[in-house]
């Protein structure tokens, strides 16, 4: 019984989403729900107005990925991540903090100082491994009925805590 503000943004970057969290006006019975994207996944400001996507299918991109290398990425996700988590957890919100795709490799590597931020066990990728549900009309993401089956479990997991 909660009205819904979906800010997803299709190849939006960890900062970006990060950017939103703190600049959107949360009400104090609100619950948020992240989820957080790829480490390779950036976004540089140019002014107060204006960003550019960071993009590794880019070519645009290449000089920015010579000089960030992959554990710099992922060094300044975890940064975001706790931002974010601080951020949130200091306003007294509910929320919860998913990812978009397996990340084992960078939840194992985390750094020590993130230990408290919890993370739904499961992402929408892990539903569709089996290949179970028809992919979305691009043939790379997971359809609606994925979508649909992962909305029940997060819901789940909410009403369990």
């Amino acid at each position: 019984n909660l009205e819904c503000h979906n800010l997803a943004v299709p190849g939006a970057s960890n900062v970006k989403i990060l950017d939103m969290i703190l600049n959107f006006q949360f009400e104090p019975n609100d619950l948020i729900i992240v989820q957080w994207t790829f480490s390779e996944r950036d976004l540089i400001f140019l002014d107060e107005c204006q960003s550019k996507v960071i993009d590794i299918h880019n070519k645009e991109s290449i000089p920015y990925y010579e000089l960030h290398p992959d554990y710099d990425l992922k060094f300044r996700s975890w940064l975001h991540i706790n931002h974010a988590y601080s951020y949130l957890k200091n306003k007294n919100l509910r929320f919860y903090f998913s990812f978009n795709s397996v990340v084992f490799e960078f939840l194992k590597n985390r750094p020590s100082w993130t230990s408290e931020i919890s993370f739904i066990d499961r992402t929408i990728y892990s539903f569709n491994m089996e290949d179970k549900f028809p992919l979305a009309d691009d043939r790379m993401h997971p359809g609606i009925k994925c979508h649909d089956v992962f909305a029940e479990y997060f819901v789940k997991e909410i009403l369990s805590n």
